[in-house]
């Protein structure tokens, strides 16, 4: 990555395009915290990146991937990874994503296991409970990697509804090399080469 220097106001949807190895998925990795610059700063709200607790900015973070990891647990457990049991919380991020009724029809309900007979889900229910999953985090800061990349276009389509409709009000990064999702970001930072090419309003 070299000469690359950008800002993202609060609530902002920005999406990060550019081609396989343009740099984007090092970007956001970045701005996670899960690797650290060799040179130059990352400031959030004006304070080194690398002197927040590292903690409390995961707290505030939901992480969308092109293939969420799973565990051998309950749907249930898989969503709310790491926070209190909440049915609430669950039901609502489970709606949200547009997959309440694909879990009650489920054998074991939100009990069920990914994977197993009693929670099998296709790749595009298995990307929408991802959603689920960072909507019952509550994050304020979204980082998305090509989250639709290997899904079939009326999939991907629907899932890009929801996440335009959950993720207003919350500051958005998304990596992508698709057109379809300009629609729903207000601006987007083109790389090439782990370079900043262009920083423009998207074209309607």
């Amino acid at each position: 990555m070299n000469e690359l220097s950008f800002r993202i106001a609060a609530g902002e949807r920005v999406a990060l395009r550019g081609a396989s190895g343009a740099g984007k998925s090092s970007v956001l990795a970045l701005l996670a915290g899960f690797v650290a610059p060799t040179a130059g700063t990352i400031r959030v709200a004006g304070v080194d990146l690398a002197a927040l607790d590292r903690d409390a900015w995961w707290r505030r973070l939901a992480w969308l991937e092109q293939r969420p990891e799973w565990f051998r647990r309950s749907l249930r457990e898989n969503v709310l990874l790491g926070l209190a049991d909440d049915e609430p919380r669950l039901r609502a991020a489970l709606e949200s994503a547009g997959l309440a009724e694909v879990v009650d029809a489920l054998p074991n309900g939100a009990d069920s296991v990914p994977g197993e007979a009693d929670g099998s889900l296709s790749g595009g229910q298995l990307q929408r409970l991802a959603l689920a999953r960072a909507l019952a985090r509550e994050a304020d800061v979204w980082l998305l990697d090509e989250p639709f990349a290997h899904l079939d276009p009326a999939t991907a389509a629907a899932l890009r509804q929801s996440l335009a409709d959950a993720s207003r009000g919350r500051t958005v990064l998304i990596a992508t090399h698709s057109d379809a999702d300009l629609a729903w970001v207000d601006r987007v930072i083109e790389l090439d080469g782990g370079r900043l090419r262009v920083d423009a309003e998207p074209s309607a």
